[in-house]
């Protein structure tokens, strides 16, 4: 079986955008339930064999169907993640498997 990951939304686009601008009292009840929909969307990706490794902030969570895989997410600087599109695009393969050389390459020059 092949490493496989995707990215779903644990909660609608509208609660998250609710979540963005509500305070107190309101804040408090889409909280709520915003972890309510995460949670039913977690149980329906486990059933379906996919395991959450991140919840980002967006309202989105990583699922994965392999053990080996761990999910990392990172923030870059603009003009770095710019240049990594630009290589990305230049060698015609994804950031992911751009990011994965280059790691396995530093930790083999550093081993």
């Amino acid at each position: 079986m092949g490493r496989q990951s995707r990215i779903r939304r644990l909660y609608g686009r509208r609660l998250a955008r609710r979540l963005a601008t509500s305070k107190g009292a309101a804040l408090a009840e889409m909280q709520a339930l915003a972890e309510q929909e995460a949670r039913y969307e977690i149980a329906r990706q486990l059933e379906r064999g996919w395991k959450l490794v991140t919840r980002l902030e967006t309202g989105e969570g990583v699922f994965v169907r392999d053990d080996d895989v761990v999910g990392l997410h990172i923030q870059l600087p603009t003009s770095l993640y710019k240049r990594l599109d630009v290589e990305c695009q230049r060698r015609e393969i994804t950031k992911r498997q751009l990011v994965t050389v280059a790691l396995e390459r530093f930790l083999g020059e550093t081993s």
